[in-house]
């Protein structure tokens, strides 16, 4: 008797400068201003819109200036470096703020500070990190959420938000324990950090946990009551640097190759720039099942030994690699 599988398949196609994944921490000080066009915020990250890199009132020298308000989740400027999802790796991005009440009109998201994770798979599996204009930290995801006791903060205070996120993966592999706090630096910003509040939530999410390209993002507004941005800090498995964005709603993404499933075998149809390069099954932890050199446009693979689960497809060669998420239910 032949099996049935439903496979449904999320892409996503990028260029890269890095295939392997290394732990790293990095920071940007927006402190190295050359021009307006040539600065750490332009060659660090995408987009940001309404954020401009100034020369003074950072901590250390230069720093953001934020919008009155933003398009929440589409204004955001994206870092250039992604985290890889792994399963045992706690991943952390953090962004100073300095506290400015005198300009609060809050009439949509207009947090003091936000920092996003955002899978490229599907961007909807986020999770968020905000400062809100109650003085209070949000944790929001589709599905989890947590909200902190209201903070004590005090104006022209520097204050740093730290999203943790760490990918303990649990007994079904998809747990994610969020932890988001706000520290405070003092006038000059460089006190020893004072906690001032904290939020913890639970997500289960099997998407962003095995994601292979996890966008990371801040943003702020002066009518939240951020006047400045600075210092921003990531910190965990990084898998490439890029500067491509996605928007919250967006679930389409270039695929480099495309698929046909007969009984238990599936046929695989590669892009000719793949040629010469290699082909991955990985399952949700990230243990390569199959890994088999592309000498043609067509490889086939037997499934037949596969329970029902989630897993990924890739394929890279130096320059690039492609991913497509599937899911076997039989």
């Amino acid at each position: 008797m032949s099996k049935n599988y439903i496979l449904i398949f999320l892409g996503l196609s990028i260029t890269i400068q890095q295939l392997q994944a290394q732990m790293v921490s990095e920071t940007v000080d927006f402190d190295t201003y050359v021009s307006a066009s040539d600065n750490d915020f332009e060659n660090r990250f995408d987009n940001g819109t309404g954020l401009t890199q100034i020369q003074t009132n950072g901590i250390s020298g230069g720093c953001l200036q934020t919008p009155q308000t933003i398009n929440w989740g589409n204004d955001n400027a994206v870092y250039c470096t992604r985290f890889k999802g792994v399963i045992g790796v706690s991943y952390i991005t953090g962004i100073c703020f300095k506290y400015d009440t005198l300009q609060f009109n809050n009439i949509n998201f207009d947090r003091a500070a936000s920092v996003w994770m955002k899978p490229y798979a599907d961007p909807n599996h986020y999770a968020i990190a905000s400062v809100m204009d109650t003085r209070r930290i949000q944790i929001v995801s589709y599905s989890a959420s947590g909200t902190s006791a209201v903070m004590q903060l005090q104006q022209n205070h520097w204050y740093n938000l730290l999203l943790t996120t760490d990918f303990t993966g649990g007994g079904a592999n998809d747990q994610i324990d969020i932890n988001a706090q706000v520290n405070d630096l003092g006038v000059t910003g460089t006190d020893p950090p004072l906690p001032t509040g904290f939020t913890n939530a639970v997500l289960y999410d099997s998407v962003l946990i095995a994601d292979t390209s996890v966008e990371v993002s801040v943003t702020g507004t002066s009518w939240g009551g951020a006047r400045y941005l600075d210092n921003f800090r990531f910190d965990g498995m990084k898998s490439f640097d890029n500067c491509i964005s996605t928007a919250v709603n967006d679930h389409e993404a270039e695929k480099s190759f495309s698929y046909k499933l007969e009984n238990s075998t599936l046929t695989v149809f590669a892009d000719a720039t793949f040629l010469s390069g290699e082909l991955e099954l990985l399952n949700l932890n990230g243990q390569k099942l199959v890994t088999e050199k592309i000498i043609s446009s067509e490889i086939m693979i037997d499934l037949s030994g596969l329970s029902s689960g989630i897993y990924f497809l890739a394929m890279k060669n130096d320059s690039r690699m492609s991913t497509q998420k599937f899911s076997i239910v039989r």
